[in-house]
């Protein structure tokens, strides 16, 4: 039967079994890569860790496949799969670069966390976890839930990207226009349930990851922020800590589906306390600032912006 969730409608993914699901992983991850020698490491590195996998771990990996982003709660990365993708996010992301990790450390040990990021390219969470991991603050990367919209969980490897974080499914707005539309009262429903569960995440100890513009720029410039984001702010004492995701776009940008290997880097800003910013619209307004002003002058925003509905 179909389900429906935070604007996607799909049939609960049916899978091979153990033997075939085995031998399909490293096909689809090696799949995902446009350049021909970066594949064929990611098949055989992938390949190798699959390999290793006893039953338990191969159950589990493929219930997570089956079942991620159905259900409108916190879908928490499958451990097997989270491997899978930091193993191929170290063939396509070579070489990238971390700063600032000590202002997301300083947040989450104060209180609620939201990590608020410039959004290029479908495979920002997973270069986002890669790179703390591979600067060792896999501590931090283990706690990410990414708010994540339909179009993450609509193919097998976008699933098995997804199913390797944590992620949050949610409705994407209309004013969009590229998303599947709910009937207004359940989008609404639907947006109100994923904050609280947010809320519940942060109290936790989880780290939310979110890209309040709602969808990839085009451009590559930082666009407003929707304006409904401050929402997930409302938790007493929560941090914003400012981030700026460089180069993602260069591995996997608009249109593309597939990778070229290629350099990236995050830049963590100094945290903001949203009730020193006047309560979360205000902080949200900061934090679009504070994220402007760690991108490059090529990718801050055209003069004239406005924050969206």
């Amino acid at each position: 039967m179909p389900v429906q969730c935070a604007g996607v409608t799909r049939e609960p993914t049916e899978l091979p079994d153990s033997d075939a699901f085995r031998a399909l992983l490293p096909r689809l991850l090696a799949a995902g890569v446009a350049d021909a020698a970066a594949a064929k490491a990611a098949a055989a590195a992938v390949s190798a860790r699959v390999d290793g996998w006893d039953e338990p771990t191969l159950a589990s990996a493929r219930d997570s496949l089956a079942e991620v982003g159905l259900g409108l709660r916190v879908h928490d990365a499958d451990p097997g799969l989270r491997e899978l993708s930091r193993t191929w996010c170290g063939i396509v992301l070579a070489g990238s670069a971390l700063r600032g990790a000590e202002h997301l450390l300083a947040a989450t040990a104060s209180g609620p966390t939201a990590l608020v990021c410039n959004h290029l390219s479908y495979i920002d969470s997973n270069a986002i976890d890669w790179i703390l991991c591979r600067h060792d603050r896999r501590e931090l990367a283990d706690r990410l839930v990414s708010v994540a919209g339909p179009k993450v969980y609509e193919d097998a490897f976008r699933r098995v990207a997804s199913a390797s974080l944590g992620t949050l499914p949610v409705p994407q707005s209309e004013s969009l226009g590229h998303t599947a539309r709910l009937p207004g009262r359940a989008t609404a429903r639907q947006a109100l349930e994923a904050v609280e569960h947010a809320h519940a995440a942060m109290r936790a100890g989880r780290v939310l990851l979110i890209y309040p513009e709602g969808s990839r720029t085009r451009t590559g410039r930082l666009r407003p922020f929707l304006r409904a984001t401050y929402r997930y702010f409302k938790p007493p004492g929560t941090r914003i800590v400012p981030a700026a995701l460089v180069g993602t776009d260069r591995v996997m940008g608009v249109g593309q589906r597939a990778a070229r290997p290629a350099t990236c880097s995050l830049v963590l800003g100094a945290p903001l306390d949203v009730g020193a910013c006047g309560g979360p619209r205000a902080a949200l307004a900061a934090a679009h600032e504070a994220v402007s002003a760690l991108l490059p002058d090529a990718l801050r925003p055209e003069l004239g912006d406005e924050p969206s509905d």
